[in-house]
């Protein structure tokens, strides 16, 4: 059950990562005319979730996404950052 919560906790911080509003002012619309000018200027959050998997006595949770890996531990607020990069912005 402990699993569970973790597990649901985890997924909503995630999602909260991803709910980030911004507003374009005095832009033109992206059509498919123009498309092809945009650039990447940065990426938020730390990628796609591609897996994940409990230590066997359950006090780890390990999560691989596209740009990391993390180490979830319960009795530590921040995670233990394996590989990649630092979210830009």
């Amino acid at each position: 059950m402990c699993k569970l919560i973790m597990s649901l906790l985890f997924l909503i911080w995630v999602l909260s990562t991803y709910a980030v509003t911004t507003k374009a002012q005095d832009s033109e619309m992206i059509t498919a005319q123009n498309a092809n000018q945009l650039t990447q200027l940065g990426q938020l959050g730390y990628g796609t979730i591609t897996t994940s998997n409990w230590s066997e006595d359950a006090q780890l949770l390990a999560i691989g996404m596209s740009r990391e890996i993390r180490i979830y531990r319960p009795d530590q607020s921040e995670p233990v950052i394996i590989s990649g990069q630092q979210p830009a912005g």
